[in-house]
């Protein structure tokens, strides 16, 4: 399990800055921001996950609320995306 956590640490990033890269490219796509979105949230989902009940003395208090706080905006922008998606 935590090899898999270690694995989603290395690639999330990676895909999220690719993506955004892309989306210069590209910048009609939202689906490239979608998925910049979706890896951070997976990303800091993961975190959360960890330190709830793997490893709970990980983390400090502070980046506990950081790791939260980073998961409620991903999907705050997630939903906003999609928001913006069915308009268009």
């Amino acid at each position: 399990m935590t090899r898999l956590f270690k694995i989603i640490f290395v690639t999330c990033p990676i895909v999220a800055v690719l993506s955004l890269l892309m989306r210069l490219i590209y910048p009609q796509s939202i689906g490239l921001l979608a998925l910049a979105a979706f890896a951070y949230f997976v990303l800091t989902l993961t975190q959360v996950i960890e330190f709830s009940t793997i490893d709970p003395q990980k983390y400090n208090p502070f980046q506990r609320i950081l790791a939260i706080l980073g998961c409620l905006v991903c999907l705050a922008g997630l939903a906003y995306i999609g928001f913006i998606y069915k308009q268009s």
